[in-house]
């Protein structure tokens, strides 16, 4: 890739095996460490890359529906409860009464991530609804304009 004093590469660092590993090992968990991405705005200008609107739903697909590495049960565990552990985020995470409601509703069979390396700020499909801290963000499929996210700190 190539832009205004950028430049990027993907590749592949891993063989499958080794991601199929990584996955099923017990300490596992999954988080995205990809900037924030948008379409218009200031980052629109920075390298874009799939993992910015799909890296969660990629894993869905591709390792936990398509490949059956993990039940969708301990694929969802490795990417809501166990970061929010490891990050300290005690009110995140699990679904519990007096917990921020950050939440995601999704048609499992329709969720395909959309992102490719020539579109990387595709939006996926299948995610049907979105709350964070209990406010609807995606709304049918729908971004609903709002923004109701804050920056989390570890503890």
């Amino acid at each position: 890739f190539r832009g205004e004093g950028h430049a990027g590469y993907i590749g592949r660092l891993f063989t499958e095996e080794h991601v199929v590993e990584q996955i099923r090992h017990p300490l596992f968990n999954l988080s995205v460490d990809a900037a924030s991405a948008t379409i218009d705005g200031p980052p629109a200008t920075r390298f874009a890359h799939p993992l910015h609107y799909a890296g969660m739903i990629h894993y869905l697909t591709c390792w936990v529906r398509e490949k059956g590495v993990l039940s969708i049960e301990e694929g969802v565990r490795k990417m809501t409860s166990m970061p929010a552990s490891r990050f300290g985020l005690r009110d995140r995470g699990v679904i519990r009464p007096g917990l921020a409601a950050d939440l995601v509703v999704l048609d499992y069979e329709e969720l395909d991530d959309g992102s490719t390396v020539e579109e990387p700020l595709a939006y996926c499909r299948g995610v049907e609804y979105v709350l964070v801290n209990g406010t609807p963000v995606i709304d049918g499929g729908e971004h609903t304009g709002v923004r109701p996210g804050r920056n989390l700190r570890y503890g």
